[in-house]
């Protein structure tokens, strides 16, 4: 399996108020509360996916870093794998 770039790692911007209790402590997961990833392959095809902060920096994920994009599977709710491989769009 090919292995993407990380180009772009842009965290939620919460404000004066901070980053939620909830999130801190792991409570809610949704999309809004995750970075969100820009990944590029060797053809210059870029997918965007989203996890969560500590996600990346456990796996020692940064700029710059290379990833199997399936790694992100379990936090992505905005890209669907079809049986052929395709990523589409929901």
């Amino acid at each position: 399996m090919e292995t993407w770039t990380i180009v772009r790692i842009e965290e939620p911007d919460y404000g004066c108020e901070g980053v939620p209790d909830e999130v801190v402590q792991g409570k809610v997961l949704r999309t809004a509360d995750m970075d969100r990833v820009v990944l590029r392959d060797s053809k210059g095809q870029e997918k965007i996916v989203h996890a969560p902060d500590e996600f990346l920096i456990r796996h020692a994920l940064d700029e710059g870093s290379t990833c199997d994009p399936s790694l992100f599977l379990p936090f992505d709710e905005t890209d669907k794998i079809t049986r052929a491989g395709e990523v589409s769009r929901k």
